[in-house]
This record gives structure tokens, sequence and C-alpha cells, in this order.
């Protein structure tokens, strides 16, 4: 459905006073390399993610449809991902002066390469979220294009995300506890017309120490137009204290008559060490089972 997931600044500036100049020297904005990438809190690092498609209504059987690879380096930063064994599709992760670059695969059917490039600020936090791909023009030579996926970021002092901006709608979000309640998408330009989506979700009492991030996992129950968003929570201001346990999102005709409502439930299994090594998201419409979705979780640490 196309309708529709803080970190800490680590350099201190060091100065010096005397008499007579009671100035301070203004300092550097930090590069990447002295800026925090990794979620602060204490983290469950993820080495495989095994996505299962969840069918029948009497007898429920999964079927694997994608199995994820995360690599990371020394200090705990993500490297790469892959999406299947052994048929080379990595997407590499390089860390430049306060950007992240995600670099896809192979190449577009032009030729040329596309990358996904996060823009940092000096608190290492996302300001802006961009695709660039180099695809040919008129004459056949490859050029540079850049789509915009986010712009206008704006957080609390904690660093929770409140709203942002993109081509095609605007986002608002509200918080509570530490989770991510409610996020509203307010549709601009020609799609002005529609209705706003208003997702709410709920949450159980599972710490949310996943990364990538367990709650943007899941991308069957509403298009979050974002690449990749469990990748990025940590720095776009979207990750949640909890696990989530259900989510709801009312549906509309297109001249705004009722659908009723699509919601997802989850439930998990969690290891003995109290880590999802299980999750099963179920969506209901009108309150009857629908589809659903398993992701089967193997740990860096096991």
């Amino acid at each position: 459905m196309k309708r529709l997931a803080s970190i800490l600044l680590v350099a201190a500036a060091l100065g010096s006073c005397s008499k007579g100049n009671t100035d301070s020297p203004t300092p550097p904005a930090p590069s990447t390399s002295q800026i925090s990438l990794v979620p602060s809190q204490p983290i469950d690092y993820i080495s495989k993610i095994e996505e299962y498609v969840v069918s029948g209504y009497d007898v429920r059987t999964r079927t694997l449809v994608y199995t994820y690879h995360f690599e990371y380096d020394d200090q705990k930063r993500l490297i790469s991902i892959s999406y299947r064994e052994g048929d080379g599709s990595k997407w590499p992760i390089l860390y430049g002066d306060r950007t992240i670059t995600l670099l896809y695969p192979g190449t577009n059917e032009d030729g040329g390469k596309e990358e996904d490039r996060l823009t940092l600020t000096p608190e290492g936090r996302v300001s802006e979220h961009s695709t660039i791909s180099y695809k040919k023009n008129k004459e056949g030579v490859l050029v540079k294009e850049v789509t915009l996926r986010g712009k206008d970021y704006v957080y609390d002092s904690e660093g929770h995300q409140l709203s942002h901006t993109l081509t095609e709608y605007n986002t608002s979000s509200e918080w509570k506890d530490g989770n991510l309640v409610k996020r509203t998408f307010t549709y601009t330009g020609d799609q002005s017309h529609r209705r706003p989506d208003v997702l709410t979700q709920e949450y159980s009492s599972i710490p949310n120490r996943s990364f990538p991030d367990l709650n943007l996992i899941p991308k069957r129950f509403i298009d979050l137009r974002e690449s990749r968003p469990y990748l990025w929570s940590h720095i776009k201001g979207t990750r949640s204290a909890k696990l989530i346990s259900s989510q709801s999102l009312p549906l509309y005709e297109n001249d705004g008559t009722p659908r009723g409502p699509m919601e997802s439930r989850w439930a998990y299994k969690l290891d003995a060490k109290g880590r999802p090594i299980d999750l099963e998201m179920s969506l209901f419409f009108h309150n009857f089972w629908d589809r659903g979705m398993a992701y089967v979780i193997t740990y860096l640490d096991k």
C-alpha cells in the first residue's frame, strides 16, 4: 500500500582564558569520525534476519523470501548489508565528513551507479536524506541526478524527530515515554486533496535494544517511503524505547468514505537473554486476519 521508522556529540572544545582576554575559541565542527554513529544505549547487534511470508488460515505456513546479513567494523558501525546469500548483492556503507553513504550494488538501467546519502548536523543527526543516481541524458552521457528523500528535520531536546518533509508529504510525530505513538502524513502539492494518513502505535514491555531497529524492519503494513529506515532510526530520531505491540491505520476510499481500520499485531519469542529471536506481524482488516510476515533473528553476540 503506497499511502503508507539521539546521538551524543562527543567532541569537546578546549579553551583557555587569561587576564584581559575573555574570548573563547570557536570549536571546529566535528567530522563524522568525532561523532558517535551507533545508538548510545546498550544494544543487541543483529547479524542476520530471515524474512518470511506467513500464509494460510487453518494452518499457517512460512515461506522464506529474504535473508538479510549485517556486517560491522570494530567500532560497531554498520559497514554493509546484503539481502541474499551468495548472489553478490552487498550494499557497502561509507562514512565521510558528516555524511553516511549507502552504495547500491551493480548499476541501474543506464549503466550508472546509485547511492543513498545522509547529511548530518554537528550533533550527528540527519539534516537531509537524498538518493544520488547517474543516468544518461539525451546525448547518452551519464549525468548526476539527486532525488530528495527527506529534509527540514526537526528534533526535540532528547533527539526525537518531531517532523520532516518530503516532496509528496510532510510528517509530524508525537512521543510518549520515549516511544513514537502517533505519526501523521499530510500530503502536499497535487496530492494535497488526500486525507492525511494517521499511524498510531502501541508498545510492549520489551526494551528495544535491537540494531538494526526491529520496530522498522516490517514493511508490508505501510510504505514509509523511506530508504531502509531500520538502519537510521538512531540518527533520524525515530527510535523508540520499547518494541511495538500493535499499529493501527484508518483506511478511506478515494472520496473519503471510511473503509475500516487496518491493524498489525506483533508477537515475539525471546531467548534466554530476553532478546527477540522470532517476530511475527499479523495484519488484520475489519478484525479479520489478512496476511502476515515473520522474522527470525540471529545476533552478533550469540
